[in-house]
């Protein structure tokens, strides 16, 4: 049986291609499903991926994406 993967975030910074400050603020947000573990920050793989999918049905979460990945 496979484990869930768990993303750090460095894995965030390199799949959204940000930088640390944005990386962080990303993880403080309220609706970031993460966690801290020995004051390190996680996000279990399937939850980022959900959440990033969330991004395209809620306006102010497409601001936020284009804000943070240059995307738009």
């Amino acid at each position: 049986m496979e484990r869930p993967r768990i993303l750090t975030v460095e894995d965030v910074k390199v799949l959204l291609k940000i930088g640390n400050d944005k990386a962080y603020k990303l993880f403080r947000q309220k609706d970031f499903p993460s966690f801290k573990l020995e004051g390190t920050n996680y996000i279990m793989e399937d939850k980022f991926y959900n959440w990033l999918g969330n991004l395209h049905n809620e306006p102010k979460k497409q601001y936020i994406m284009t804000m943070m990945c240059h995307c738009g």
